[in-house]
């Protein structure tokens, strides 16, 4: 009934002989259904942004696979965005290059050396915005560069620091977070967004997102005055490629 719901083709998958109850009549295909379940239990107790993940096994009609599904949900429109965020950053970390399509119905299909690795698909939320992504992992072993050097956490505390800037709407947020990486020379963690808005005091056509930006360096503790210099670049940056302005 789930399968259904969820408008799989209900044929296509395995059937267990002896299913310990209805539920369990069909062998999954993708971890969508579960986790949605669980993302929609957060969401009622009042969890609204967060990220579920979950590393485990479908059973296709010719082979079982075993996969890492991750579900975004937000209060803001970004979803989606984050969840490509997370995926390119796995991809990047393994050393493939990645090329993203998308089809018909705004799903995102990253492939390796022309075999599909990933995809991120936008889902129906009731409120905020919801995405669901999966990375294969057999195919991503297959093209996984094993030259890749793993470094050793940081010792040091990091810095939150949020800024605003108005965008215009057609700008995405896996763009801004790249810029804002590179802006920061290794410094700059991780970007999240805490706050959208349209409206009053923000331009026709624009968005005003609120960005919170992690600062750690490997081998320091950064000062204020080396955090303010980074807001003042990341500002910089920004604006130049993106045309954004600085609201605080």
């Amino acid at each position: 009934a789930a399968a259904k719901a969820a408008g799989l083709a209900v044929a296509a998958h395995l059937r267990m002989l002896n299913p310990m109850n209805p539920d369990q009549l069909l062998l999954r295909q993708t971890q969508k259904i579960s986790l949605r379940a669980m993302a929609e239990q957060n969401w009622q107790r009042r969890f609204k942004n967060f990220v579920l993940a979950e590393y485990g096994h479908v059973y296709l009609t010719e082979r079982e696979e075993q996969r890492v599904a991750l579900y975004v949900a937000s209060t803001t429109d970004q979803a989606f965005y984050q969840a490509k965020g997370y995926v390119e950053s796995v991809l990047k970390a393994l050393g493939g290059k990645a090329k993203v399509n998308y089809n018909n119905v705004g799903q995102a299909i990253y492939e390796v050396k022309g075999l599909p690795v990933a995809t991120v698909t936008p889902e129906t939320w009731s409120e905020g915005s919801a995405a669901y992504a999966e990375i294969a992992l057999v195919n991503l072993l297959q093209v996984w560069n094993p030259n890749v050097v793993f470094e050793q956490l940081p010792s040091y505390p990091g810095i939150e620091l949020d800024i605003s800037i108005a965008v215009a709407e057609n700008k995405h947020f896996a763009e801004i977070r790249q810029c804002i990486i590179r802006a920061g020379k290794g410094l700059i963690q991780d970007v999240t967004v805490f706050d959208v808005f349209r409206g009053q005091d923000v331009a026709l056509g624009h968005t005003a997102l609120g960005l919170r930006l992690f600062l750690q360096a490997a081998d320091r503790t950064l000062t204020m005055d080396e955090a303010e210099k980074l807001r003042n670049t990341v500002v910089s940056e920004l604006s130049v490629k993106f045309g954004a302005q600085h609201r605080y």
